[in-house]
C-alpha cells in the first residue's frame, strides 16, 4: 500500500516572509493549473518572483493584464535566449487550465526583457541563469539589480524548508482531506506567527527580517 502524496504552491510576502496563500495539489498537477487562484492575492505594481515553471507566455500576460511584473528563470523551452527585449507571440492554442474567455482577453504579442549571468561554484562548471522579466526600464532596472531580485527567490526555497524540516511538515497525520486542510492551516498559522515576532525583532534591531533566524 503506498500514501497519497500532496504538493503545495504558496504565494510569500517578501516584506516578511509570511505565507499569503497555500494551494494543495496533487503530486503529479502542473503548477500552472492552479497558479490564477493566486493572482486574486497580487496588486497593481507588485513583482512576482518564481522558478521557471510559471515562465509562460500565457502566464506572463495574465500578470500584465493585471499590471503585476513577472521575474521568473526563463523556461529551458525558449529557443532565443539572447540578452535585451524579446516579442514573446501567443501561442495557436490555449492551454487546457485556461477557459477560453481569459484566452481571448490575452494579447498577440508582448515584450519581455532577457537578463542572463553566470554562477561559478569551484569545481563544477560554470552555469549560466537567464531571467525573464516585464521590468522593461533598464535605467530603473539594470542588470544587476534584477540578477539581485532574482537571487532573493532562495529565501522562498529557505521558507519551504521551514516548514517540512523545521516544523516537521513533510508527513502530515490527518487521514482526511478536510484533516489535512486544517492541518496545513494550522502549520501555516504557527509558521506566521513565528514570522511576524521575527519582524517585530528585526525592526527592533534596524535589521532585515532575513538576518533573523527562524529556528532560534
Amino acid at each position: 500500500m503506498s500514501y497519497p502524496i500532496a504538493k503545495v504552491m504558496a504565494l510569500l510576502d517578501y516584506g516578511s516572509g509570511c505565507f499569503t496563500r497555500l494551494i494543495p495539489g496533487p503530486l503529479y498537477r502542473h503548477e500552472a493549473s492552479g497558479v490564477v487562484r493566486l493572482h486574486r492575492q497580487l496588486r497593481a505594481g507588485d513583482i512576482l518572483l518564481g522558478d521557471r515553471a510559471f515562465c509562460s507566455f500565457v502566464h506572463v500576460a495574465l500578470l500584465s493584464l493585471r499590471h503585476v511584473h513577472a521575474c521568473f528563470r526563463l523556461h529551458q523551452r525558449r529557443k532565443n535566449q539572447s540578452n535585451g527585449v524579446q516579442c514573446w507571440k501567443r501561442g495557436p492554442k490555449a492551454p487546457a487550465w485556461l477557459t477560453l474567455s481569459q484566452w481571448l482577453t490575452l494579447p498577440q504579442t508582448l515584450d519581455v526583457r532577457i537578463v542572463s549571468y553566470n554562477v561559478s561554484e569551484r569545481g563544477f562548471r560554470t552555469q549560466r541563469v537567464m531571467i525573464a522579466t516585464t521590468l522593461l526600464d533598464a535605467a530603473a532596472w539594470p542588470d544587476a539589480k534584477i540578477v539581485d531580485l532574482y537571487g532573493q527567490r532562495w529565501h522562498i526555497e529557505t521558507c519551504f524548508d521551514h516548514l517540512k524540516t523545521t516544523m516537521k511538515m513533510n508527513v502530515l497525520k490527518c487521514q482526511t482531506v478536510d484533516g489535512v486542510m486544517k492541518e496545513l492551516a494550522a502549520y501555516l498559522l504557527v509558521y506566521n506567527l513565528v514570522r511576524l515576532a521575527m519582524l517585530q525583532a528585526a525592526k527592533r534591531q534596524g535589521q532585515s527580517v532575513w538576518r533573523i533566524s527562524f529556528i532560534d
